[in-house]
């Protein structure tokens, strides 16, 4: 679920190849939202929720993430990066992926497991299964360090581990008694921002969920544009 949310593979495909093992995707409503005010997150196309249902271990899978639409992520690089092919360079600090719940009802399932995964598209990848912010009652998020590598010179080309992102957790049956909104997010950063939290539930917060950033410049967050119902 994760390799797919970090792609461009459209939910009709995810349906088909998930329903080959037993697996379905939850069927619900997407609300789109009329305006979309982070217009500073115009590079990142975000995936919106998709909640799966395992039927042979009765279990449910919440995946959230998302990509770069373009490479504008260039932009980002250290200002001296050196002219060796192979040379790796982080780009910031750590960015955050993950999902958040809001506007929830009924009893909140304990969550089994989770994972992130991140990868360049070209054959790099990251994944860990430590999550970073949430017990996954009202969402989870998972910290990591993105980077460019460089594959060639004149042009200068890269690669950046950190162009696809997503986060996973897998709950028990009782998830069937737990309703609400869901939404994917994604926090960036570069030069020397980071992220300093990652909260889920608090007054304030944007779809249930406050990330804070060390910095006020050189950072944004991104949304899916609707909620996944459930």
């Amino acid at each position: 679920m994760n390799q797919m949310a970090a792609s461009d593979v459209p939910l009709s495909v995810m349906k088909a190849t998930l329903e080959q093992d037993d697996i379905y995707v939850l069927d619900t409503p997407v609300i789109e939202s009329e305006v979309s005010p982070f217009s500073q997150a115009a590079d990142i196309s975000m995936s919106n929720v998709t909640i799966s249902y395992d039927a042979q271990t009765q279990r449910w899978t919440v995946t959230g993430g998302g990509s770069w639409n373009n490479n504008n992520w260039v932009n980002d690089l250290p200002s001296f990066f050196g002219e060796w092919v192979g040379t790796v360079k982080n780009v910031g600090s750590y960015d955050t992926v993950g999902f958040t719940f809001y506007n929830t009802s009924g009893t909140a399932p304990v969550m089994l497991r989770s994972s992130a995964y991140i990868t360049d598209h070209s054959g790099r990848t990251l994944e860990s299964t430590s999550p970073s912010h949430g017990d996954g009652k009202k969402g989870v998020a998972f910290d990591y360090q993105d980077n460019a590598k460089l594959i060639a010179v004149n042009p200068s080309t890269f690669t950046y581990l950190g162009r696809g992102f997503a986060a996973s957790a897998t709950y028990s049956s009782t998830f069937t008694n737990y309703h609400g909104y869901a939404r994917s997010f994604y926090g960036h950063t570069w030069n020397t921002t980071g992220i300093s939290s990652v909260s889920f539930g608090g007054t304030g917060s944007t779809y249930g969920v406050t990330i804070n950033f060390s910095s006020t410049s050189n950072r944004f967050p991104a949304y899916s544009n609707a909620d996944k119902t459930f």
